[in-house]
């Protein structure tokens, strides 16, 4: 049954009433693995009174900090030491976890929550506010993200409403915009819901499982994966260079289009001993390993790869042999 992780871009951005809206229309468990801060209502606390569940669905802290501040120096004010390590999603099933702060918030000097995430098999949802700022801040935070191999389910914005923003963050991003919670007069469970239930209408929170969301993944356990679920029907268009190509993957799901490019220097640089369609393929496996086949833009050129997987280079060549 369905699991995420729900992560903001900042502080303060609405996770929390995002968290307890999405963890009542789910009839999920909830889990806030650190609470810094405890003067006044915790976002545990928020979750029971706004999501409706009952009170054994809320489980409790691994950590619970006195100081309201980065869980890092929560503790050190405290004199708790945080274990990264010892923090693992409790088995309840479905399940929302809602993280502290922003993608990059601290645990340790020496671990982010992003760094625990990349340990956990949970896809993230990534929460965002619609004003001034966001792009840069949802941009950011999803490279953070996708540098750990962290499977990004999609972004849920919180505010009023910001069509362009809200479009900049999708397309740059490429990542798919579940829905947006409007600001509310009257902030209660059934407003909420109603909200929810409105403003995320499109949404599908069924999660897929995928490799990298854990961590590393095996190098044949990624190419049997590949392989199996999805397939990729390219056809050379003409042009002589840049390459460019049509391809269609298709899966039990559906399929998505897309018009590809490949500069003849970034060909022989990559593959100088493959043909270029054998290189497009092995691209695309490499794509389908690391995101949904929806989450691949409709048209760019191979060597906009490495800018979001800076990976790509260091494993495209398991990919090729993979294929040949």
């Amino acid at each position: 049954m369905t699991r995420f992780v729900v992560v903001g871009t900042d502080t303060g951005v609405g996770k929390t009433v995002f968290s307890a809206t999405l963890a009542g229309a789910l009839g999920a468990y909830y889990w806030k693995p650190v609470q810094a801060g405890l003067g006044e209502e915790t976002d545990s606390q928020t979750v029971a009174r706004l999501s409706g569940l009952p009170a054994e669905r809320i489980l409790p802290e691994a950590f619970r900090l006195r100081t309201p501040a980065s869980p890092h120096l929560a503790a050190r004010l405290d004199g708790v030491a945080i274990d990264p390590a010892a923090l693992t999603p409790p088995d309840a099933r479905p399940l929302v976890v809602e993280t502290a702060g922003g993608v990059m918030v601290p645990l340790t000097l020496d671990t982010t929550f992003a760094d625990v995430l990349a340990r956990w098999d949970l896809p993230a949802i990534l929460v965002a506010r619609t004003c001034l700022g966001t792009i840069n801040h949802s941009l950011l935070s999803i490279e953070a993200l996708r540098r750990r191999s962290i499977r990004l389910h999609g972004v849920a914005f919180v505010g009023a409403e910001n069509v362009e923003s809200r479009r900049a963050i999708a397309t740059m991003g490429r990542v798919t915009d579940l829905g947006r919670l409007p600001p509310l007069s009257e902030l209660t469970p059934r407003a909420l819901a109603a909200a929810f239930a409105e403003g995320f209408a499109g949404a599908s929170w069924t999660a897929q499982r995928g490799p990298g969301a854990a961590g590393p993944v095996s190098e044949s356990r990624r190419a049997d994966m590949s392989h199996a679920t999805h397939a990729l029907n390219i056809t050379r268009l003409a042009g002589d260079d840049p390459l460019a190509f049509d391809v269609v993957v298709q899966d039990g799901s559906g399929e998505t289009r897309h018009h590809v490019t490949l500069s003849r220097a970034d060909h022989a640089r990559l593959s100088p001993a493959a043909g270029p369609q054998k290189t497009i393929e092995a691209a695309f496996r490499f794509l389908l390993d690391h995101e949904p086949k929806e989450s691949i833009l409709p048209r760019f050129d191979i060597a906009m790869i490495d800018k979001y997987f800076p990976q790509f280079e260091h494993e495209f060549p398991r990919y090729l042999e993979s294929r040949e």
